[in-house]
Parts: structure tokens; sequence; C-alpha cells
């Protein structure tokens, strides 16, 4: 099995900080268990897929293109083709790309669905998803998801694919690395949601190897895990938005705010 195709992150001021511009606080419980997967699809990059016309060719380093699809997958509900994204960011024939010029394109050039339509418009921005004083990088990517969850928000996160990955069982639970770059690679993969095994939330990991790999081409990864993966220089996490930056009043999801509000009043017994 072969992960490739991501180059190591470099941030940017440009970049939108999503708990930063939404004005999320800490969240005083999060539910047990939370999918954005739309269940549309479980592809594996080095086969391709023959879901479209013509079929999309293996992609050894199309990771980026893969995911940034799946993100709008679930947020349309309708597939889009790995090869359209590929013939603007050339991230496969490049044998990698950096996560946020694949985010890029979508937001400037759209994609194309199943019917060969260009869809455009559906995605005009991006926001990178990092942690906070209050929120570790775990709990900010289940915040980003949870914060709109009629939007079915997934987060791509770029980051080194450690060699233990691939010794995944069936339960889907990802071993503990030894955490040595030598022996990695980088790779984009999609969180999805969250699920709790055996009283702990691990983060639900959607890594390109086909329905064959883990549980059903899912995989489970802790928060000690995770957030040792994400402070490795180069990682990286970003989401796709229906709305600019400035359109936030719109966005605020009341559930949410809900949520936040109880916690404040629990924080001083109001």
């Amino acid at each position: 099995m072969f992960y490739g195709g991501l180059k190591p992150h470099t941030y940017s001021h440009r970049d939108y900080d999503f708990l930063k511009t939404k004005k999320l606080g800490a969240v005083l419980s999060f539910p047990e268990n939370y999918s954005v997967d739309a269940n549309l699809w479980m592809p594996n990059q080095n086969l391709g897929s023959d879901l479209f016309t013509p079929p999309v060719p293996p992609m050894p380093y199309g990771c980026t293109n893969y995911s940034q699809c799946d993100l709008a997958a679930d947020q349309d509900g309708q597939l889009y083709d790995p090869s359209y994204l590929e013939s603007i960011t050339h991230a496969n024939e490049n044998r990698g790309a950096q996560l946020r010029d694949s985010m890029q394109a979508v937001v400037d050039h759209g994609l194309k669905n199943q019917k060969g339509e260009i869809v455009t418009g559906n995605h005009p921005a991006y926001f990178n998803v990092r942690p906070s004083r209050q929120i570790d990088f775990f709990d900010a990517v289940r915040l980003a998801m949870l914060s709109a969850s009629n939007e079915k928000r997934g987060v791509s996160v770029g980051s080194p694919w450690w060699l233990h990955w691939g010794r995944t069982g069936s339960d889907g639970i990802v071993p503990l690395p030894d955490f040595n770059l030598d022996f990695a690679t980088w790779h984009n993969w999609n969180v999805k949601g969250w699920k709790t095994i055996n009283g702990e939330p691990y983060l639900v990991g959607k890594p390109w190897a086909g329905s064959s790999f883990g549980d059903g081409g899912f995989v489970y990864i802790s928060r000690s895990f995770f957030n040792a993966t994400m402070s490795v220089r180069g990682s990286v996490a970003f989401t796709l938005d229906k709305l600019m930056p400035g359109e936030s009043v719109a966005t605020v999801d009341w559930d949410i705010v809900a949520i936040i509000v109880n916690y404040v009043r629990r924080l001083f017994n109001v």
C-alpha cells in the first residue's frame, strides 16, 4: 500500500483561522458519536474510480485531489471528479502539492460532478483549523465539524503517514507509531467525525485506501496520537466553507451557541 502526494505545509498569515473567525470557544461536551460522511464512495487512490466518465485513473500521488472532492461531496450530497482537480493542480503529476493549493483550486475553479458539469460558487472560502489556548488540535477539529452540522463539514488533514498506519487491523484503530519521520510519507486524508470506543473518543479518518482497509475504509485515531502527529512541523488542517469571511453572522449555528452558553452558566454557577 502506497501513500504520498502531499508536500509539508508552510503557514501563511493569509489563511483565515476557523475558530477565531467564527468566534468559537470551548465546548463543555461533545456528542459521543458524530459523522459527516455522506456515504457516497470509499475509493482507493491507487486503483482509481469507475464512478465517472471517463473513469478516474490510479493516482498514487493524488490524495489532495480526493480529499477536497470528498469534503465538497459531503456538503453538497454529490460526487466530484478528482481528475478535474488534478487538471488544475497537477498534484499527482508533480508527485505532491500543498494542501492550501488544492483548497484554493476548489475556491477558484469549482469542481466537476458525475454529469460532467462544472459546479462553481458552492465553496467560496477555506479556513485553517488549528488549536487555541483552550482547545487542543483534537477538539479544534471536532468543533470545526460540529459548529455547522447542517453543512456536513469535514476536515482535510495533511500530516505524516507513519509506517505503523499500514498495520491497522479490521477494528480500524490505528496503532501508535514511533514517530520516526525517516519511515513516513506525507499524506492528505479527511476527518469525517468521531467515535467513542471503550469510553474514549477517536477521530474517524478516511485515508483513500479503499473499503478493504481498516474498518470498511475508515480508521480511528486517538487524541494523544492525533495531537502528536499534528505537532510535527508541516502538518495542517483545513476545511471548506459555504460563506466568505465577514459573513459569519449567517453562519451562526444556534445549537453550538446553546452549548457554549450552557458552559458559561455552569462555569460561573449562573
